[in-house]
This record gives C-alpha cells, structure tokens and sequence, in this order.
C-alpha cells in the first residue's frame, strides 16, 4: 500500500508539471541563436527559439533582404525602413537565456508583429526602439487575430507607441514583466478577450490613453502604475469593455484618475487590495462645502467633493459682500469678479487642477449659482484641468449670459461623467483654448446651445456623450472641428453640426 501511495503521489506532480509547461509542444524543436539573422531564419512552427546573450538589431537584419522571408515571416515596408511580421503559426517560443534586447531602428515600425498565430511565448527579452522617445507610429510588440500569448519576464520600452497593441485576439497574458516610456501609451486593445497581467510593472509612458481599451475584457493582478500621464486620462472609455483591477498599487496622476472612474462606472472592479496615493499630483484635499473647495485650489491640486449639494453663488455673494477685493489678494489662484447680477468665481493660473466628486452617480454632488450672468465654474490662463463626476448648473432659469464651465486660454481639459444644464447660455463656453476631451457626459436645457468655441488650437473630442433639449446649437467659429463617438443628439443639437464638414460621428444616435 504505501509504494501504491508514492505511485499516486508522484503521478500528481507529474501530471501537476506537464499543466504547469509552457505551451510548446513535446516535439518542438529547439533552436540556439546569436545574430538577428539567425534569429529571423528560424521562425517557424514548434519551434522554441532560445536566444544568446546580446542586441538583436532587427532592422540591420532585414535592410535589403526580399519582401517575403519565408513561408511563416514577411517584411513589410513602413516609413524610414521595414519591419517583420510572423503570420499564421503555431507554437513559437522565443526565449532569452541572459540578457537579450531585440530592437529596431525605424520609429513607424512594430518591434515584432503577430498575425493569426497561436500558442506564442516571448520570454525573458528587453524589447524596443533604438529612438529615444518622442515622435513614432510603431508599437513595440502587436498581436492581430492571435491566441494563447504568453509575455512572461519581457521589458517593453518606447519610444513605441504602445508596449502592447492587441487586435481580435484571445488569451494574452502579460506576467512579471514592464511597460515603460512608450509614447502614446501603455496599451492598446480592441475587441480582445481574456486579457490578463499579473505582477507587471506599468510605468513612465505618456501621451494619451494609458490604457487605450475598446470592447475588452481585461484582468490586472498585482500591478503597478506609476508615472504615468496623458492628454485624455488613464482609460479610453469604459462602456462595452470588463475592467478588473485586484490588489494593484497606483502613483500619483493614476489615482486622481481612478478616483473619477471608481466612482462613476459600474463596468469597472477595483478590489479592496488596490492602494492610491495619499498624494495626486500635488495637494490631495477633500471638501465639504463651498468655502473649502475656493480654499483648496493651488496649482497641482486634487479637489475630492463628498456628496451634497454646493452652493457656490451664495458663498460668493456674500464672501464678496463682506471682503470684496480684500479675499482676492489672499487667494491667487481663485479671483471673485462683479457681474451683470451678481458675483462670479474664476479659477486662474492652478495648472493641472483636478476636481472631483465622491458620489456614486454625477448626481450626488452639485455645484450651483443662482445669478444668471454667472459662470458657474470659470478657468482662465490655466492647463492641465480635470473635472469629473459633478453636475453643474443655475438655480434659476430664463435668459442668461453666463455659461455652466467657461474656459479662456487652458491649454486641455478633460471632463468626465458630467452633467451640465441650463439656464446657462452654453454647457461649454471657450475661448482661445486647446484641446478638450469629454466622457460619458450630458449637456442640457441650455439656452443657447450646448458648445460654443471661438479660437484655440486642438481637436475637441466628445465620446458617450448627450446633447438634449437645448434652446440652440452647437457654434464653433475660427477653430479646429470635433469628434463625436456614440453620442446621442437633440434635433437642434445635431441639425447645427450635420453638414459640417469639420466635424466627425461615428455609432451616433440623432
């Protein structure tokens, strides 16, 4: 009996081992590489590479070589040079065995690409461009219509795009790995499933998107976000994908962030294990009613608002009234100034302010004025702004001059799951100002119309967004144009931008 135990016991592990292996098959064969030559020679079904220590100069490989290397590789010409692209097989391994770069020289090309491959393991290899950061089309690894990936140990660094660009694909999985310095982003995916990384190290990359994600479905385990930035936020959009995100650590830009999306999506999982900084991007405050708020605002500052309904106008009215210029001269970054009815508040010069509600829904936190020649939040000479999950707007209705958010000279601003309505003249109201990206946001009831731009240099860009009843429409005069993706349209709102060739809709509702 108990050589029948050890019998049994050693058939587990054996059978435990054999699940545990990496996904190339028994009779794969096994090739020693030193060159990029070599290395590009061998690709081929069941097939593990294993690569000698040393640089991998993919584009000194393939300059002058013919378009179409073999049955399983082809070279793809791209702007200052080519790149390779592996395409229909199955079970490749390409592994390091110390320490192994493999790199390109061309900006617009992908480092590697895969295209209708399955069961593929990179492992153990530094990856990307020998360009510093900076001005690029190329990602650094690309998967298109591929299955059971497996990234293990792999440093993907920029100046790529993306360190990973994902397309149609199923069962990629990223572990104990780095994304660092890529220029867009940190990835890229669209309509992929079971994507997962475990224990990775997300970092440094700039641009955009960090997480530039379209119908996928996404799992992060143990992972850690820091430095990172972009123009529009951390995450694309939320609707149509499945976001989890367990026990993962996140640095300041990411939090305030996440902060936003925690908040105000349901499509998103962030587990009780994930960590936040305790500072994002400068002072973190949380306020509770409007004296705080005008007194949390310096230049870097995240502005968390609990639930409840701020009245800033009656704050101002009587703030002004008691200390008039006096509460300007100790309060640089917010300056109260007399209107047609009454006093407004503009915040100036507080680069990369963000401010945010704490609420569950847009709806529990509330910024209003009553005057009607008021902006209820104004912002001049500042960049970097944030806003999300409020809802904005006046107290009284009938004609107005004053906006909902007024912008003059900021450089961008990202709004997220906002709700703007009148009596304000314009949802948004801005002048000589950059870029604008708006999220899963309504504008209403306004009695002018929803956007009113004059000048300024920037696409604006709207996603999920609704324009609804209204009193007029859309006016952009002297400016770039707008996109529109998945919005949903008024009869005044769209009949104002329709034929307008500067502007662009896609999956709209009119």
């Amino acid at each position: 009996m108990k050589t029948s135990r050890i019998l049994t016991l050693l058939a587990v592990l054996l059978l435990a081992f054999c699940l545990a292996a990496p996904a190339a098959s028994a009779d794969a064969a096994v090739v020693r590489v030193s060159s990029a030559q070599e290395l590009l020679a061998a690709i081929a079904p069941d097939t593990v590479i294993e690569l000698e220590p040393g640089q991998y100069n993919l584009s000194q490989a393939i300059d002058g070589a013919p378009r179409r290397a073999g049955t399983w590789l082809r070279y793809e010409s791209c702007w200052e040079g080519a790149e390779a692209v592996v395409h229909d097989l199955d079970s490749l391994t390409l592994r390091g065995l110390g320490d192994v770069e493999i790199v390109v020289e061309p900006r617009a090309a992908d480092v590697l690409r895969f295209e209708y491959c399955s069961n593929v393991t990179v492992e153990n290899i530094t990856l990307g461009h020998t360009i510093e950061p900076g001005v690029c089309t190329g990602d650094v690894l690309e998967f298109a219509a591929c299955s059971s990936v497996t990234l293990s140990a792999v440093d993907l660094y920029g100046c790529g795009t993306y360190g990973v660009v994902a397309s149609n694909s199923r069962d990629l999985s990223v572990e104990n790995s780095t994304i660092r310095e890529c220029s867009y982003g940190l990835m890229d995916l669209n309509g992929c499933s079971g994507v997962s990384f475990v224990n990775c190290d997300l970092r440094d990359c700039g641009g955009y998107n960090s997480l530039n994600v379209f119908q996928s479905g996404v799992t992060f385990d143990g992972c850690r976000f820091e430095g990172n930035s972009g123009l529009w936020g951390f995450l694309s959009q939320v609707e149509g994908n499945s976001l989890r995100f367990n026990g993962c650590s996140f640095g300041a830009w990411e939090s305030a962030q996440v902060a936003a999306l925690t908040s105000a999506y349901g499509e998103l999982s962030f587990d009780e294990n994930c960590s936040y900084a305790e500072q994002t991007r400068g002072d973190t405050v949380t306020v509770t009613n409007a004296e705080e708020f005008f007194n949390a605002i310096p230049p870097g500052a995240t502005v968390f608002l609990q639930p409840g309904r701020y009245d800033l106008g009656a704050w101002i009215a009587e703030t002004w009234a008691a200390q008039g210029e006096s509460w300007n001269a100790h309060h640089p970054y917010v300056r109260l100034q007399e209107c047609y009815d009454g006093v407004e508040a503009v915040v100036t010069g507080a680069d990369g302010l963000n401010i945010i509600g704490l609420g569950r829904d847009r709806g529990e936190t509330e910024l209003v004025v009553e005057a009607r020649y008021a902006d209820v939040l104004g912002f001049v000479n500042c960049s970097e702004v944030a806003l999300a999950n409020l809802t904005l707007g006046h107290t009284d209705g009938g004609d107005c001059s004053g906006a909902v958010v007024y912008f003059e000279n900021v450089g961008s601003a990202v709004l997220t799951n906002l709700d703007l309505y009148g009596c304000g003249m314009n949802g948004i109201d801005s002048y000589e100002s950059g870029p604008l990206t708006m999220r899963g946001s309504t504008i209403r009831e306004c009695s002018a119309g929803p956007v009113y731009r004059y000048g300024g240099w920037g696409e604006y860009s709207f996603e999920d967004c609704v324009f609804t009843g209204s009193d007029g429409g859309f006016t952009f005069w002297e400016c770039p144009g707008a996109s529109f993706l998945r919005c949903v349209f008024g009869a005044t709102e769209y009949a104002s931008i329709a034929y307008d060739a500067a502007m662009s809709f896609q999956d709209c509702w009119y």
